[in-house]
């Protein structure tokens, strides 16, 4: 789940489950019935009362959100036939009990990425991993801020604060077929990621006077420099330090790794 639905969407959500809607309270259908999405800003204004409205209200009133996830509950089990967000509602539910983080299943994208692909989550994006083993590359931070579904310390009000309300969809990067290097375009300066498959092809690889972190993903990789050899194996990983000019790698035929740099 990464970043909120667009405007549309969320509307739809608080007609489909008006246990939902009515724990948003009655503000979030006034402000949206006198807005316009032609006025400039409003969609944002929109998505960060909706959010805050039912994040706060979750903390001030455990027992009505305790009520309001059981009728959710009870809604979503009735339902003959339950789309994915339905299912993952239940499951959830099961797991983690009277959660606020579990209406972020109804109010953030569902993305589904395939081998390779990837998004770019800037500062401020909601976002939670669900399903499957993902490489995460950071700028340097000194704070992950928690809603829910987790047994970790939420700080729900700093939460609020800091949220990007921008609506709508995220650009999935990778989604074009590479060949043998696949470099993912983030426009951030502190870093920047790729993807590289061998084959059983030698390459040579120049640092830039750029510090670097190698992850084999799969198969096995040589690393040479100087008068020096060293082998690497799936899930190792290797620190090429920015000193290093130059060095020549080569992997098996399945051999997959991923790269960060810092650009120069």
């Amino acid at each position: 789940m990464a970043g909120f639905r667009n405007f549309e969407e969320l509307q739809e959500c608080l007609q489909k489950y008006p246990h939902l809607a009515s724990f948003a309270g009655e503000q979030i259908s006034k402000v949206y019935k006198a807005g316009s999405a032609n006025n400039s800003g409003y969609e944002d204004e929109f998505v960060y009362l909706l959010y805050s409205q039912v994040m706060q209200k979750s903390l001030l009133h455990p027992e009505e959100l305790s009520a309001c996830l059981k009728a959710l509950n009870r809604q979503i089990k009735n339902l003959a036939v339950k789309d994915e967000r339905e299912e993952l509602y239940l499951q959830l539910y099961q797991k983690y009990g009277d959660d606020p983080g579990l209406f972020s299943l109804f109010l953030l994208n569902l993305i589904h990425l395939s081998a390779g692909q990837g998004l770019f989550l800037a500062a401020g994006m909601p976002h939670a991993y669900l399903k499957g083993n993902i490489i995460e590359c950071m700028a340097n931070s000194d704070n992950v801020i928690r809603a829910g579904l987790t047994p970790k310390f939420k700080d729900i009000e700093t939460l609020i604060e800091v949220l990007n309300y921008n609506p709508g969809d995220l650009e999935i990067l990778g989604r074009d077929s590479c060949s043998d290097i696949c470099n993912y375009e983030v426009p951030i300066p502190e870093f920047y990621l790729s993807k590289i498959s061998f084959g059983g092809q030698k390459k040579t690889e120049i640092s830039n006077a750029s510090v670097q972190i190698i992850l084999v993903l799969a198969g096995s990789v040589s690393l040479k420099w100087d008068a020096e050899t060293a082998e690497y194996k799936k899930g190792q990983s290797i620190l090429i330090p920015a000193t290093l000019d130059k060095y020549e790698i080569s992997g098996s035929k399945d051999a997959v790794l991923y790269t960060a740099q810092v650009p120069v």
